[in-house]
């Protein structure tokens, strides 16, 4: 799955529309793909270092809607599923 680690994801209600500003060139690539495929990725909030013992959780979302701009940025609008993700492994 695509994770996005998003700092101020702090808590995201099921079925929630969150709109985004996707400009940094990795998640613009990552959101081309999305868009070529089933159009979910994961969102985890935290980009601080998790200790150790702990596990870093995020919520799974969907696309419903996207629009490219001329300078490559994506304005995208997705909807939280109802599927958690859990981080297990982050090297």
């Amino acid at each position: 799955m695509k994770l996005w680690q998003y700092a101020n994801l702090n808590i995201v209600w099921h079925l929630q529309a969150l709109a985004l500003n996707v400009f940094e060139p990795r998640y613009r690539l990552m959101i081309r793909r999305c868009l070529d495929g089933d159009r979910r990725f994961g969102m985890l909030g935290s980009v601080q270092p998790v200790p150790a013992g702990t596990k870093e959780f995020g919520c799974e979302v969907e696309i419903q809607d996207s629009r490219q701009l001329h300078d490559g940025r994506y304005h995208i609008q997705v909807r939280v599923l109802g599927t958690r993700v859990q981080l297990r492994n982050q090297t």
